[in-house]
């Protein structure tokens, strides 16, 4: 049996917001749990914060958090190059991982190695809809965790640069001039072909 994690009030989390919020989960969670195989779902805001989770293993909000960290940074990875993650897929021995993005906010499915993914995508993208055009639910998630991209500053300042030797040559001068990033598909196979002759 799964135990439902509902949010508790918080100082960016109470009142009418709290009660929405914690309703769309549960709607969300309702319909994304009945695929056979689905374990464990967290739903995070764009800093990887557990908003809400339905578990059938022992809740620990201390490493779901860091669940929600890791998924948050490979999301912001995406959007900071320009191009907008909506799946991100983990096929593993022991299960698989399935994180889906929902505007302001993010799910992470854990489920079992023989889920069908057909189903459980066609269950989130049905799941989804309604949270996703919620406006007032995505301005709350925005309001809450504004972007994605500040977990991505944080990262950046936990593992300052090591300083280079004064002796050894610089990575930059001895790299070979390289041609400039390609803008359609066809620089693309010609930008592969002069980097990888």
């Amino acid at each position: 049996m799964a135990t439902l994690i509902e949010k508790t009030p918080s100082e960016k989390w109470r009142g009418f917001a709290l009660r929405d919020l914690n309703q769309a989960n549960r709607a969300l969670f309702q319909a994304v749990q009945s695929v056979v195989g689905v374990q464990d779902l967290y739903l995070c805001d764009n800093h990887g914060q557990v908003l809400g989770a339905l578990v059938a293993t022992p809740f620990d909000a201390e490493r779901s958090n860091q669940l929600g960290l890791q998924f948050a940074h490979l999301f912001a990875v995406g959007h900071a190059h320009g191009k907008k993650t909506r799946d991100l897929e983990l096929r593993l021995a022991r299960g698989n991982v399935l994180a889906r993005d929902l505007g302001n906010a993010f799910i992470v499915v854990v489920c079992a190695p023989q889920v069908d993914w057909s189903l459980l995508r066609m269950a989130l993208n049905v799941a989804a809809a309604p949270y996703e055009k919620n406006g007032e639910l995505q301005d709350n998630l925005r309001a809450a965790a504004p972007a994605r991209a500040d977990v991505l500053t944080f990262a950046v300042t936990e593992h300052p640069p090591t300083p280079e030797p004064a002796d050894a040559p610089s990575l930059a001068a001895a790299a070979s001039p390289q041609p400039p990033p390609p803008k359609s598909d066809d620089e693309d196979r010609r930008y592969l072909w002069a980097k990888f002759p």
